[in-house]
């Protein structure tokens, strides 16, 4: 082997090592609270780039701010040091109110160490998360921005915003409207009234019990609704899709998607590139109903005593329907018909794939 080589060698391992936390070092928590008498409606912003994030509403009707800095040092002096230059910052505008942890550009008092002396970089104590719990007044609004680390909000009546990069985000008990977009995560809604909308690129998504307009960006995960009055738009290019206890109109555009809606009231329109879909749907709309998919089976199940027009074509795949329809064409790839007395037109359309009309059970 060449000197050259040797050297390589000798400084790959030395900076390994360097980047390595010592040995002993301990990880400590260093709490922080403060309280503000807040009145009136406020208005809240959190900035936090790593660490969990908690907003609920207060029993006294203070603003409360109660965080945990995360230190790996050696020592509990250390600790204390390091954690002194982690500030909670606190500004105020009027009734705006900013909670943001700033970290300090030093290490504490460390006296130099073999790692300083001999590569020029510091081997002391590091920085870790802070955990954010704020109490609030109810009727706060609140605007979250997080780098990394769980989100969650509950029981406030004003909107509530969040942003963040890769977290768990779950918000419940909200009576404003809700807006979440996280690159990487699960978010769960649940209990609003209000208008809400989720974008996420890699994540499951979960809205339960809502009242208001419902709109989903979803890149890949699964998204699952249930009991939700009002409109639901979402748009998925992979993934799977469930929707139940729906009372509003439905329109889902998906890429590769499994799709299953059950419907209580409300039209719908669904397009799909690949995917199976299986609707079940009371037709209590004066609005058109579509389903189309370029491959994949469609199911559309209705009541009984159901009223309505039929179109159902396939390029390939079988044609079946469970009520008596009145023909108007019958042909193996494409049937139109009516059954019972007027209602909504309903096309069902695929290009490989089965497509059977049944009954609502």
């Amino acid at each position: 082997m060449s000197i050259d080589a040797r050297l390589i060698m000798l400084s790959t391992a030395l900076l390994l090592t360097a980047a390595a936390p010592a040995a002993d070092a301990e990880d400590f928590a260093i709490p922080f609270q403060k309280s503000i008498d807040a009145d009136g409606p406020l208005q809240l912003t959190i900035v936090n780039v790593a660490g969990r994030v908690q907003v609920e509403p207060s029993a006294d009707g203070l603003l409360t701010i109660e965080a945990v800095k995360h230190v790996t040092a050696a020592d509990q002096r250390e600790a204390d040091s390091v954690a002194a230059g982690m500030e909670i910052e606190i500004t105020a505008l009027e009734k705006h109110y900013t909670i943001r942890p700033t970290y300090p550009g030093g290490d504490g008092d460390r006296s130099d160490s073999f790692w300083q002396k001999l590569l020029g970089k510091s081997g002391g104590p590091a920085c870790g998360a802070v955990d954010i719990a704020v109490s609030a007044p109810a009727d706060c609004t609140v605007d979250i921005t997080c780098q990394s680390g769980d989100i969650t909000v509950d029981g406030l009546e004003g909107a509530v915003t969040v942003s963040a990069a890769s977290a768990d985000v779950a918000v419940g008990g909200v009576f404003g409207g809700v807006t979440v977009t996280t690159a990487s995560g699960d978010v769960d809604v649940r209990t609003v009234e209000g208008p809400v909308a989720v974008t996420a690129e890699s994540g499951d998504i979960g809205c339960h019990r809502l009242t208001g307009p419902v709109d989903i960006r979803n890149q890949s995960g699964r998204t699952i609704c249930e009991d939700v009055a009002g409109d639901i738009s979402i748009l998925q290019p992979g993934g799977r899709v469930e929707l139940t206890q729906i009372s509003g109109d439905v329109r889902i555009k998906a890429g590769t998607s499994r799709i299953r809606v059950d419907q209580q009231s409300g039209a719908l329109t669904i397009t799909a590139e690949s995917g199976d879909i299986d609707i079940k749907t009371y037709l209590d709309s004066d609005k058109d109903f579509l389903v189309e998919t370029a491959s994949g089976s469609i199911t559309f199940a209705v009541p009984p005593s159901a009223s309505g027009s039929v179109r159902m074509e396939t390029g390939s795949g079988k044609l079946d329907t469970e009520l008596p329809l009145t023909f108007d064409v019958f042909e193996k790839t494409r049937i139109t018909g009516d059954f019972g007395d007027g209602g909504p037109k309903i096309s069902l359309s695929t290009l490989s794939g089965n497509i059977k009309l049944g009954e609502y059970r």
